[in-house]
């Protein structure tokens, strides 16, 4: 017979998990070496069950953590029976619970006076995992050219390191000093999730943690299935698309069809294109976890979100897509771009069911700058990744929000003072796009705009960025965010428009390796902006001036978006002619 907790306890242990991880969390990053850790937070922690059931984690990167429980489930396979206390398993293999090769999944197994009663996991952006090129490689066509792929291996046996693994994996990267500190951080990590998480059984008794997990997971999945009977039973499609696979011009399609039931939900990708021959794959359980973060945030955005909330969707992958990746694909891309254009399509499919859930589409890519090289202030090789933020869609009663993260990578941007001090670089420009919000009633957020200067070395770069053919798409009636823009400045001055489209109308491929960059030149990072939400004839004047005044946006586009006439000299609304103009726009 099943034990029956009181809530209190209850509500105690489901707190007391999440503090768990975020004890993990603040362990990586005072212990990590490399900035993508300690600044901008390009990891995951969780807790898992002995049934490999994810019940709780940090509020960390979405794209990590949806996905995590199939590398968990992987690493019991493949180690069970040989498992023991203070082991920890290593793994990034995109084909069996990974999602790139540069994320590194530790899994570490929590044992109870010798019976097996959890795992402690971190998953962590590693800058340089042997890639052709510094920190990635944009036109791989195959696994192999995107750094070591690694199955699940033990780093860590009865708490000492393995030295042939560490030796075998510090041998593939540029950066063997801060990889070996940015391993140690993450063991740490998972070193107090065990620590914490058996202190809780401690606490309360295994017979009431376990009964009280299981309750909050049934909490966290009825109030998903809650969210779900508040959208109409039926059938919601929509597609949308990648600008290329950085191999070929071409763009690539996803098509989505959301079947609503009751208080359940289908989520079937049939009908999106064939896998790609560049690095924009996603492997399947990867796909499933988009689908799965992407849906909580509109059904259930406060609740838990742990394997109870995972229940309620289904999710359909064609055997033959870009969204179920199978050796030799390349993936490389699949975890920025694909995965932000997932949610995209995702949103829009629901929009016309909760008009007042979802938002104008955000900038949509984890692109900006990767560069690497020899320091010249020291000799020493360097290798940094770099995503500056970009516009989030308007909402249904707010403008979208400035210059912020992706959704789905939920990090930070490097601060300048860290950049400058540990790379050879100069942040030479740095400021909100005007113009770059898609005009709505509301209007979408600006994307920013960041300048790299290398001083003194010829870097190898890679620069991309999505949504470069055309903006992130504003909803009922909006207009798009500004799309995204690559600009390469020659150390004389000059500019050349190598990621987007230029002043003669001509699109240039969204991703693109620049090898050698000459000394003292720079690569010009300018984010899109987010889509709007509403027409922009609706949008009060008022607002519009006002973001004329704050260099939001130009007078030119007062007028041309938003049918706004201001008087130039006095900087006032000539509300006559206002009125007049969007009169006359109403009736074309």
């Amino acid at each position: 017979m099943a034990m029956k907790v009181d809530k209190i306890t209850i509500d105690l242990i489901m707190h007391h998990l999440e503090a768990i991880c975020r004890h993990m969390s603040e362990v990586l990053i005072s212990t990590s070496y490399s900035p993508i850790f300690y600044e901008a937070r390009d990891f995951s922690t969780a807790l898992f069950d002995k049934d490999r059931q994810l019940i709780s984690q940090e509020i960390g990167c979405p794209v990590h953590l949806a996905a995590m429980p199939f590398a968990v489930e992987v690493a019991y396979e493949d180690f069970r029976g040989n498992l023991e206390p203070d082991d920890t398993i290593l793994m990034n293999d995109p084909y069996r619970g990974g999602s790139h090769i540069g994320d590194y999944t530790f899994v570490s197994p929590i044992f109870l006076k010798k019976e097996l009663m959890g795992f402690a996991c971190t998953r962590a952006h590693v800058v340089d995992s042997g890639q052709a090129a510094p920190t990635m490689f944009a036109e791989a066509t195959e696994i192999v050219q995107e750094g070591l792929r690694i199955p699940p291996v033990k780093i860590y046996s009865q708490g000492k390191p393995v030295d042939d693994v560490l030796k075998l994996v510090l041998s593939h990267t540029r950066l063997p000093s801060w990889l070996a500190g940015d391993i140690r951080a993450a063991v740490a990590s998972n070193a107090i999730g065990k620590k914490e998480l058996l202190r809780v059984y401690d606490r309360y008794s295994r017979r009431i943690v376990e009964a009280s997990v299981r309750e909050i997971l049934d909490y966290a999945e009825s109030l998903v299935r809650k969210g779900i009977s508040t959208i109409p039973a039926g059938t919601y499609k929509a597609e949308d698309q990648l600008d290329t696979d950085t191999v070929s011009p071409n763009p690539y399609r996803l098509r989505v069809t959301i079947t609503v039931k009751e208080k359940s939900m289908t989520v079937d990708w049939t009908g999106t294109d064939p896998p790609a021959k560049g690095p924009i794959n996603r492997p399947k359980h990867a796909t499933v976890g988009d689908t799965f973060y992407n849906l909580k945030c509109l059904l259930d955005p406060k609740g838990p979100a742990n394997a109870g909330s995972l229940r309620p969707i289904n999710v359909v992958i064609p055997d033959s897509c870009l969204l179920n990746a199978k050796w030799p694909m390349p993936v490389d891309r699949g975890n920025n771009e694909t995965s932000a254009r997932i949610g995209d399509a995702i949103w829009q499919a629901l929009a016309p069911a909760i008009p007042e859930r979802v938002i104008g589409m955000t900038y949509g890519y984890c692109g900006g700058v990767c560069a690497g090289g020899i320091d010249p202030r020291n000799g020493e090789p360097y290798a940094f990744w770099e995503g500056p933020p970009g516009g989030w869609g308007a909402r249904h009663n707010k403008d979208g929000i400035n210059a912020n993260w992706q959704t789905h990578g939920n990090v930070r941007d490097t601060p300048i003072e860290i950049m400058e001090l540990v790379y050879p670089v100069m942040i030479t420009m740095n400021e909100l796009r005007i113009d770059s919000g898609g005009p709505g009633k509301f209007r979408g957020g600006l994307g920013l705009i960041r300048e790299y200067k290398f001083i003194d070395h010829s870097p190898t770069t890679v620069a991309g960025g999505d949504r470069a053919r055309a903006g992130p798409p504003g909803v009922f009636g909006a207009k798009p965010g500004a799309p995204f823009r690559g600009i390469l400045v020659k150390a004389e001055g000059r500019e050349e428009i190598v990621l987007g489209i230029d002043e003669n109308g001509n699109w240039h491929p969204s991703f693109r390796t620049l090898w050698n960059l000459p000394p003292n030149s720079a690569v010009r990072s300018e984010n899109a902006g987010g889509g709007g939400y509403g027409n922009p004839l609706e949008r009060d004047p008022e607002l519009v001036l006002r973001d004329v005044a704050e260099g939001y946006i130009s007078h030119k586009s007062a007028l041309n978006d938003y049918g706004v006439i201001i008087e130039p000299s006095s900087n006032r609304i000539d509300w006559d002619a206002t009125n007049e103009e969007r009169i006359r726009r109403a009736k074309l």
